[in-house]
């Protein structure tokens, strides 16, 4: 049977000839006369929407919204895991840089005493005034920080009796004695005040508890087992029986953190009147502290 050339109106076959995308489509070896109408129906068809090439490859290059929907899925479950891992870390950083402060405050301790005949800085209520009672409070460090509200906050900074102040000379560098992980303003150089506790102002109902200005040789246990610089230690008691952390009874002492957690098993930095630092959970820090006499 002899194909039949297939027959479009002019107006139809002057659209489909100024198309190129249907002059692709007649052109193909496969488009015969054979074929009929069906082609160029197809081609008037391609002509009749000139953009519907650039709309399908805008489809197949888009999201979806399920699509979008569960990237960001994904995104948020990979943020809740690795953002307490990235605390960690950081605080793990400044923890480590509280050991470098707390090292060299002690290297600066014990270079002030041997300057001194071996004997410890004293303490002092004002920069130029007496010792401070052995027998009492005196309103230092190691009553600072007590609070009777739930949940315990972040320690501030404690009262040292000025001994940083004659540590000065040794140490040069104000920002030694501010702990990483305190968020409280400290301002050493010009107050009586840091982030670190020392036993040089512990006060208790014994004078064997405080060590400024005793000479080493006083020492009950070897500088290697004696606490002499610590992180400061924020503590809650119900009652105001005790106003001094060392002498609050066991019972009334409840809860402890540091500046580097809120829990009692956070960790918390000593440094020894040797001059090595290490790490220990806040609560062993305190009871290690409190069961030490330091001077005979």
């Amino acid at each position: 049977m002899q194909a039949q050339e297939v027959l479009l109106p002019v107006r139809r076959r002057e659209r489909i000839e100024e198309s190129p995308k249907a002059n692709r489509v007649l052109s193909n070896p496969r488009c015969t006369p054979l074929m009929g109408d069906y082609w160029g129906e197809a081609a008037l068809a391609m002509v009749s929407h000139p953009h519907s090439e650039e709309r399908d490859s805008m489809r197949r290059g888009g999201f979806t919204l399920i699509e979008l929907l569960v990237v960001i899925a994904i995104i948020a479950i990979l943020a809740a895991i690795l953002f307490p891992v990235f605390a960690r870390a950081r605080e793990k950083a400044r923890q480590a840089s509280c050991q470098s402060n707390l090292k060299q405050i002690c290297l600066a301790t014990l270079m002030y005493m041997s300057d001194y005949d071996n004997c410890y800085p004293i303490a002092t209520d004002t920069i130029n005034g007496p010792p401070v009672n052995t027998l009492a409070c005196g309103k230092q460090g190691w009553c600072d920080n007590r609070t009777h509200t739930l949940p315990i906050g972040a320690p501030g900074p404690v009262r040292q009796g000025y001994v940083h102040w004659r540590l000065m000379p040794y140490v040069k560098n104000d920002q030694l004695w501010k702990c990483p992980s305190m968020s409280a303003t400290v301002q050493p150089s010009s107050q009586n005040h840091s982030s670190y506790l020392t036993t040089m102002t512990t006060v208790n109902t014994s004078a064997n508890w405080c060590l400024q200005g005793d000479h080493e040789s006083l020492l009950r246990h070897s500088p290697a087992e004696t606490p002499l610089w610590l992180d400061a230690i924020v503590w809650y008691t119900p009652t105001y029986v005790a106003a001094n952390l060392l002498r609050c009874s066991l019972t009334d002492l409840q809860e402890m953190g540091s500046a580097h957690g809120r829990e009692s098993g956070a960790p918390m930095n000593i440094g020894y009147a040797d001059g090595h630092v290490k790490s220990m959970p806040v609560h062993r820090a305190y009871h290690y502290t409190r069961n030490l006499m330091p001077l005979n």
